[in-house]
C-alpha cells in the first residue's frame, strides 16, 4: 500500500507463565507513485504503454501508490502489448525506482528492448472445398503487411461468419503462425474444416403476438 519504509518491532512479556507478544508499528511516509518513465520505446509513446499497466502515477483521477507487487502483472502485460503488434524479441532488460530524499515519492523507470518488427508474409488456406481461394483470402481482410494479432483474430471471425451465413454452421478455423526469425517474419496457416451445410427443416413460431404469422415469416432470413 505505499508504506515502503514501514518498520515492525515485536517484544515477549513474560507474566504468570503467560507469553504476550507486542508489535510496534512504524508506517513511515506514504511512497506515492510521481512519475513512470519507460526507455527505449520507439515505436510508441510512454503515455500510450502506461495506460495498460496495473501502476498509475498520483494525480486528479486517484492516489496512485508504488507497489512492487504490481510490477510483474506489468511487465507481462507490456510484453504482451508488444508482441501482439509483431515485436516478438521484446525484452524489459531491467528496472529502477528512485525514492525523493523524504521518501513520499518514487519515479519507476522501464529499459525496453524492442527488437525488430516481424512482418506477416505468406498467406496459406487449406481445407477450403466448397469455395474458392481468392474469395476466402478477400474475406478474411488478410496481405502481407506488418503484423498484428488483433487483424488475425479479425479474419477468424470473419471467416467462420462467413461459413454460417451460407450454412456452415460447424466450420472450423484454425489459425496456425510459423516463425521465421531470421527474416522477423511470419507465416500464416488458414485450416478450414467446412463441415457439411445445415438445412433448415421446419420453422415453428409460438406465443401470443398482434403481427400476423406470415409477416414474421417473411422478415427471418432463414427459410
Amino acid at each position: 500500500n505505499g508504506f515502503l519504509g514501514a518498520t515492525v518491532n515485536w517484544t515477549l512479556e513474560d507474566e504468570d507463565d503467560r507469553l504476550t507478544v507486542f508489535f510496534t508499528i512504524n508506517e513511515g511516509n506514504r511512497t506515492y507513485l510521481k512519475n513512470i518513465d519507460l526507455k527505449g520505446n520507439k515505436s510508441y509513446r510512454t503515455r500510450k504503454i502506461t495506460k495498460i499497466m496495473e501502476s498509475k502515477p498520483n494525480g486528479i483521477f486517484g492516489e496512485g501508490y508504488y507497489q512492487e507487487e504490481n510490477l510483474k502483472f506489468d511487465f507481462e502485460r507490456i510484453i504482451k502489448f508488444y508482441k501482439d503488434h509483431g515485436f516478438f524479441d521484446i525484452q524489459i532488460t531491467h528496472w529502477e525506482v528512485k525514492i525523493s530524499p523524504f521518501g513520499d515519492q518514487a519515479t519507476l523507470i522501464i529499459y525496453i528492448r524492442e527488437g525488430e518488427r516481424y512482418q506477416l508474409k505468406d498467406i496459406h488456406i487449406t481445407g477450403n472445398r466448397d469455395f474458392d481461394l481468392v474469395a476466402l483470402l478477400k474475406k478474411s481482410g488478410l496481405k502481407s503487411d506488418k503484423y498484428e494479432n488483433k487483424k488475425i483474430k479479425k479474419a477468424r471471425e470473419k471467416l467462420t461468419q462467413f461459413y454460417l451465413d451460407k450454412g456452415y454452421a460447424y466450420a472450423e478455423i484454425g489459425m496456425d503462425e510459423a516463425f521465421d526469425l531470421a527474416n522477423h517474419s511470419v507465416d500464416l496457416t488458414v485450416s478450414i474444416n467446412e463441415g457439411s451445410p445445415v438445412r433448415v427443416g421446419n420453422i415453428l413460431i409460438s406465443g401470443e403476438f398482434l403481427t400476423h404469422e406470415k409477416i414474421i415469416r417473411n422478415t427471418l432470413k432463414i427459410k
